[in-house]
């Protein structure tokens, strides 16, 4: 968002407009919870995964490593601090998570889901081409098997 260029549009807006568009959707959650927009009761990242929720994305999910060595300037307390463990434990159960320990870490996880992830969804279209072409085969076969028991009457 800090690298938006000034523009008449909500800042939530823009960013839920963002996740809309893209084909898949990268969460990266450390120990804040993030800025709340004004009457809101959700952080712009939670508004963001929501919104890809909602419109059925695939989703890529990376959740700092308890184990990391954490800057207590970086991590939330209070309110906020509950709010972002909830949300890391609802996500924990939504999706296999990635985990990352610093940035270098996060960046090698991120390249290996997006690669699989990418692998993975050519495999699908290919099957799903194989199968168009299997059933079009199929009704193709059926519609000449139609046609010469039709021909077949007409003889009689």
């Amino acid at each position: 968002m800090e690298d938006y260029p000034a523009q008449d549009a909500w800042p939530a807006e823009r960013c839920l407009a963002d996740v809309r568009a893209s084909d898949v959707y990268v969460g990266i959650f450390a120990w804040r919870y993030g800025f709340v927009p004004p009457g809101c009761d959700r952080s712009i990242t939670e508004m963001e995964y929501r919104e890809a929720v909602e419109a059925g994305l695939p989703r890529l999910l990376f959740l700092a490593d308890e184990g990391g060595e954490w800057d207590d300037a970086h991590m939330d307390r209070g309110i906020d601090g509950e709010r972002i463990q909830a949300l890391r434990r609802e996500l924990e159960l939504a999706r296999i998570v990635g985990y990352f320990r610093d940035p270098h870490h996060l960046a090698s996880e991120v390249l290996a889901a997006i690669r699989h992830h990418e692998v993975n969804a050519r495999f699908s279209e290919l099957a799903l081409a194989e199968s168009s072409d299997q059933q079009r085969r199929e009704v193709e076969s059926e519609r000449e098997r139609g046609r010469e028991e039709r021909e077949k009457e007409e003889e009689k």
